[in-house]
């Protein structure tokens, strides 16, 4: 029995990857880019800009160890989860504004993540 649970959990993963992929390809041709410009920025502005400083902040602030601390400021730097992908479907939210705003974080997160570790290790004296 012990087993069997084991391999479960060792599948939840892959199966949670299969699953979000899935959901996405489904509303994929639905995420036009084009459309909600303004919601798409202040999404960004939220998720790469405001709620990394807020991280940082609170990385600077609380008295914690070094590595806590490294945790945060990677978080920090993060896009929008794909989870949120599922959550909309499941509770009839607004699926494609959710694929849109992941799609676009994690597209301009290639650009902010760089950014965001440095100025946060040095911010914490860790650099």
């Amino acid at each position: 029995f012990t087993e069997t649970l084991y391999n479960i959990g060792k599948l939840s993963i892959p199966l949670g990857l299969i699953l979000i992929g899935a959901t996405a390809s489904d509303h994929l041709h639905e995420a036009g880019l084009a459309r909600s410009g303004g919601m798409l920025l202040l999404a960004n502005l939220l998720r790469l800009g405001l709620l990394p400083a807020l991280f940082l902040l609170t990385a600077w602030l609380l008295p914690c160890s070094v590595e806590l601390k490294q945790v945060i400021i990677v978080q920090a730097a993060m896009p929008a989860g794909v989870f949120s992908i599922i959550m909309t479907r499941n509770y009839n939210g607004d699926t494609p504004t959710a694929m849109r705003i992941i799609l676009t974080t994690n597209l301009i997160c290639l650009l902010t993540t760089p950014l965001w570790l440095p100025v946060g290790l040095m911010l914490v004296g860790i650099r």
